[in-house]
């Protein structure tokens, strides 16, 4: 009876796992079956040029998307802020009308802070610090503090007007511009091609430069010198 009864256990086990493998073998062929009719499907003409339809549309969209922010980035870039389009105005040699504005501010008052030029044209702080720092970058502004040559005992100024060789009248304003006594230097039409600045504390200072370091520069041929007597407008407000 006991024998019978294990046998009959052992047939009941061994039907059951031969149903989970039927049952195993049955659920794979069905999911292969149904890879295989998707993947005919996807193979149709009509299935095929739609999904690549479908694939081409977000590509597009995904483009347009990031050249919308592209723009976004360059006018929070321009403006400093958000929010703010519209404030450029016309540009003048690089230069737009906000950037006008704020150099009227500092050619007047150099310390002027951020804030009160920011308040005073009607924009953000931040905007005036970020177009200031680009200014500066760019060449276009620098802050600094502008000494009164007189003040300091550069009592005797001059302006010396140049004739220089035509091939070497480059490598003569190199030399020129490193020199301390010189304030400023400039190209010149006319008789004289180059045009500077002296200060020096007084005229004997005045001649020994003159018949010593300038006649010691290569290619200078004849040199004229003007005396300033009196100083009646000396500013710096180039904006208007």
């Amino acid at each position: 009876m006991i024998r019978n009864l294990k046998l009959r256990k052992k047939l009941k086990d061994k039907l059951k796992k031969q149903e989970q493998w039927q049952f195993c073998m049955t659920k794979t062929a069905r999911l292969k079956h149904r890879r295989i009719t998707r993947k005919n499907e996807m193979c149709e003409p009509g299935r095929r040029d739609s999904s690549l339809l479908r694939v081409f549309l977000s590509l597009k969209f995904f483009c347009n998307y990031l050249k919308l922010c592209y723009s976004f980035f360059n006018i929070w870039k321009q403006q400093g802020m958000w929010g703010e389009i519209g404030m450029t105005g016309e540009q003048v040699e690089g230069i737009d009308e906000l950037d006008l504005k704020i150099l009227s501010f500092l050619q007047d008052d150099g310390r002027m802070t951020f804030k009160e030029i920011a308040t005073r044209i009607g924009v953000a702080e931040r905007t005036v610090r970020l177009r200031v720092s680009s200014l500066r970058e760019t060449g276009v502004l620098s802050i600094v503090g502008v000494v009164s040559p007189m003040k300091v005992g550069l009592n005797t100024m001059a302006v010396v007007q140049i004739v220089a060789e035509q091939q070497k009248i480059q490598q003569c304003i190199n030399e020129l511009v490193e020199l301390d006594e010189v304030r400023f230097v400039s190209l010149t039409t006319g008789e004289y091609q180059i045009l500077l600045e002296v200060c020096v504390s007084s005229q004997e200072e005045l001649g020994g430069f003159i018949e010593g370091k300038l006649s010691g520069i290569t290619g200078i041929l004849r040199m004229n010198s003007i005396l300033e007597l009196k100083i009646f407008k000396n500013k710096f407000n180039f904006i208007r």
